[in-house]
């Protein structure tokens, strides 16, 4: 699922929705997988996002570093320009961010 690829989009979802957005961060934030784009499309995120920034990173849990890669974007038009963005990122260096060599595979 995460081999090559130059973003992720996260939907408005439920509880599934919400544990593969934080999954994906997570193995992003220990380096498990390259540091990619996390697009989380519409209104719902910016909440969630919010009490991230004021409980777990007030406290030191995480980083301000590890918002780095996160994107609120209200509109589809926005989550593909970040992902074209990304992509042609990625075709200038195509080696920059490849999991499957991440892994040795």
């Amino acid at each position: 699922m995460y081999l090559r690829y130059s973003a992720v989009v996260v939907a408005p979802g439920g509880i599934g929705t919400c544990l593969e957005f934080f999954y994906t961060w997570q193995l992003t934030q220990v380096k498990h997988i390259c540091p990619i784009p996390i697009i989380l499309l519409g209104p719902m995120w910016k909440g969630l996002i919010e009490w991230v920034k004021k409980q777990p990173l007030k406290k030191q849990l995480l980083s301000p570093k590890d918002f780095e890669n996160i994107y609120l974007v209200k509109t589809n038009a926005e989550a593909m320009k970040i992902i074209k963005a990304t992509k042609k990122q990625f075709e200038k260096d195509p080696d920059s961010c490849d999991n499957l060599k991440l892994y040795g595979i």
